[in-house]
């Protein structure tokens, strides 16, 4: 049994798509008494609040009935009112226009909006993962003999608000104070190679685009001379068609590799962001195959398939149920399958 009742790497780092056990899955409830697991459950083992300080009580608080969790009456897990999901008149900043039919708004809120919602699932499951299994990739040998060997490297994490870790527990100052993405993944570089002198530096800055990336490129990537760069671009690009991505994305890989040519660039495929949110769900699920392809001219550029995950889940739970700000960005859940992810194609 792994450590539950607080933020533990080991434990947060278990690919979802292994084993017959979840530890910490978040879920929220919207105006309803039972809601669905990644996994039909066989035994629910706890379900805690968001920080991890209160753990609810089985008869009391809930129950599982037909492989749902139920809320029952009286219970003490926060539930959001329907109105309160989609309010008639919100406060400015609260809020972005509703895509589903008769709702005008739809909340959005960074912070502690959805943690203070959310709730902590642990539980033992028989049925198996149906969704895609991330594949080891061949373009990251340089960066696993370097670090296999003990020596000095370096890994850059270059990208948007998703990758600064914005929704993050740690990030946003709130328990249970859980490492966001990219920390994740260099933490399981260090226990994998057992290799202390692996070096995070992270130039990611919230709202940006691949436009941005293209200018900044030499200062935020190509001065720091990394071994590995996670080029983590997309969620602000849903505009572009994936051949305007793909382009885009090409020019910022090569002008990297020009000034650093022994490096390897993992280019991260993104999450989706929230369909019921009108105006901002484009062209961003199709970004990955244009990664797929861009990356096959490369013998050091490999893609991280995180849209393919993020969709996967969808089959199963609801966009709350894994989201930071209600629109398009990570909760502590989510971003464990951003590092999971990294770290399977990467070491396998």
């Amino acid at each position: 049994m792994y450590e539950y009742k607080r933020y533990n790497h080991d434990t947060y780092m278990l690919p979802i798509w292994e084993g017959n056990e979840i530890y910490n899955e978040t879920v929220m409830f919207l105006a309803e008494d039972s809601v669905p697991l990644l996994y039909r459950p066989d035994e629910i083992i706890s379900v805690m609040s968001y920080d991890l300080k209160t753990e609810y009580e089985k008869g009391r608080d809930y129950e599982l009935i037909d492989g749902m969790l139920k809320r029952l009456d009286g219970s003490r897990i926060p539930v959001f009112a329907e109105d309160e999901y989609y309010p008639e008149n919100p406060a400015p900043g609260t809020f972005f226009g509703s895509a589903v039919k008769g709702h005008k708004y739809i909340i959005y809120g960074e912070g502690t909006t959805f943690f203070s919602r959310q709730v902590h699932v642990t539980y033992t499951h028989s049925d198996n993962w149906w969704g895609p299994v991330p594949k080891k990739s061949d373009k990251f040998g340089k960066f696993i003999e370097k670090a296999s060997k003990g020596e000095e490297v370096t890994v850059l994490f270059f990208g948007d608000s998703i990758t600064t870790g914005v929704c993050s527990s740690k990030t946003v100052g709130s328990e249970p104070n859980a490492d966001c993405w990219c920390e994740m993944v260099v933490e399981s570089f260090k226990k994998y190679f057992k290799n202390d002198k692996i070096k995070y530096i992270n130039t990611a800055v919230g709202g940006m685009n691949s436009d941005w990336a293209i200018e900044t490129v030499k200062e935020n990537a190509v001065d720091i001379h990394p071994d590995l760069m996670f080029l983590a671009f997309g969620m602000n690009d849903g505009w572009l068609s994936p051949d305007g991505y793909a382009k885009k994305t090409k020019t910022i890989i090569d002008r990297f590799l020009e000034g650093c040519p022994d490096a390897e660039v993992s280019a991260v495929a993104t999450m989706l962001p929230h369909s019921r949110v009108a105006g901002f769900y484009c062209a961003q699920e199709l970004q990955q195959d244009a990664l797929y392809e861009l990356c096959s001219e490369y013998d050091n550029v490999g893609v991280i398939p995180v849209t393919s995950m993020h969709r996967a889940l969808l089959e199963k739970k609801r966009y709350y149920d894994m989201t930071g700000n209600n629109v398009n960005h990570p909760n502590d859940f989510l971003a464990r399958i951003y590092a999971q992810t990294s770290v399977k194609t990467i070491l396998g």
